[in-house]
């Protein structure tokens, strides 16, 4: 079934693999896989609510398929619903607790919401950086967030303080891990 459905698929027939599929359920209404199957098919054809509508019969017609919740969750994150997305992987877990696609489907929903913060941060940081004051400045150059600060033996009030006597502490900003 799945490679008469990928040849439809490859061969830009998507109304025949959509045929083939219903006529499938008509048989066996019960048919999981049909129903992931189709709403995949179904998504291809720019048809989300079909597509949403077909991967909830799979859940109900086998609660355990772990692709029926997994479909479903990418889904909504395609919709830019992570809320619901977390939803379904959470009842899918606690039907497939060993699920690696799930558990796989969670990491990248949890990943994608850590980006959006970091860089909703970055924004701010960036915004900011020109009126905060950490004892010198927070400097942002070449990507490096980091503070500068005069060294301890010279005052920032001494006349013969210049730009040698500056300390620079920097941390790259999209990458925390040691390279070497």
């Amino acid at each position: 079934m799945v490679a008469l459905v990928s040849t439809y698929m490859r061969a830009d027939k998507a109304d025949r693999a959509v045929a083939f599929l219903q006529s499938v359920l008509q048989k066996n209404p019960a048919n999981a896989e049909a129903h992931v199957l189709l709403g995949s098919t179904q998504l291809v054809r720019n048809a989300p609510d079909q597509a949403l509508s077909s991967f909830k019969k799979a859940i109900d017609q086998q609660p355990k398929s772990e692709v029926g919740y997994t479909a479903l969750a990418n889904l909504y994150v395609r919709q830019n619903d992570q809320a619901e997305a977390l939803k379904v992987i959470r009842v899918g877990l606690r039907e497939q607790p060993e699920s690696f696609a799930l558990r796989l489907a969670l990491a990248g929903l949890f990943e994608a919401e850590r980006g959006k913060f970091l860089g909703g941060m970055r924004k701010q940081i960036d915004a900011d950086a020109d009126r905060l004051d950490f004892g010198g400045g927070l400097k942002n150059t070449a990507g490096n967030f980091g503070f500068v600060q005069r060294k301890p033996e010279r005052q920032p009030a001494d006349p013969g303080a210049d730009d040698n006597d500056l300390v620079h502490i920097s941390f790259p900003s999209n990458n925390c891990r040691d390279e070497t």
